[in-house]
């Protein structure tokens, strides 16, 4: 979903009609609000992990996806919904490594956490793809592709919230053991 939206952003220079560097602002913009609120949910879980905040970001970036696929484009909007998705997105990123580190075996973490990597990998190139057949076979406008975004991060939240929830019970009763 994230390689996809990148993949989105330069095409709004033609869709906006806003040219190369507004159009790179709009880039930064997504950037520098996933740094603030990596920040923000690195500074609101304090020494703990606050798992809750997954579901909150993830929610945000679909909401912010859906509105970037339905509404007229315009600079305003888009300016706004990427700087929402971005800061969604930390709140979302942030807890969820940080829960990944966590909940791995100390003596297997180098492995998890690459494996993770390797996913992450795989899923960026899936995204790609997903964005080049969206675009050239299905002639969808890159703002549309949006949708496609909001879709499966829907799923993944709905997925993710189920099995943060299993991961979290099977953690209480393994504690209260």
């Amino acid at each position: 979903v994230g390689m996809m939206a990148l993949l989105i952003l330069p095409e709004y220079e033609k869709i906006l009609a806003i040219g190369y560097t507004k159009t790179s602002l709009l880039i930064g913009l997504l950037g520098v609000s996933i740094a603030v609120s990596s920040v923000a949910a690195g500074f609101l879980s304090g020494r703990g992990i606050r798992p809750q905040l997954i579901p909150f970001g993830a929610s945000g970036m679909a909401v912010c996806f859906v509105l970037l696929g339905a509404l007229k484009p315009t600079v305003a909007n888009v300016t706004a919904l990427v700087a929402l998705a971005g800061l969604s997105a930390g709140f979302y990123i942030i807890p969820l490594q940080a829960l990944l580190q966590k909940l791995s075996p100390d003596e297997e973490r180098g492995r998890f956490l690459g494996t993770a990597n390797a996913l992450s990998f795989c899923f960026t190139s899936f995204g790609s793809l997903l964005y080049w057949f969206c675009r050239n076979p299905l002639q969808m406008p890159a703002n549309r592709v949006h949708l496609v975004c909001a879709g499966l991060a829907f799923v993944g939240t709905i997925v993710g919230i189920w099995r943060l929830r299993q991961l979290t019970h099977e953690q209480e009763l393994h504690a209260q053991d």
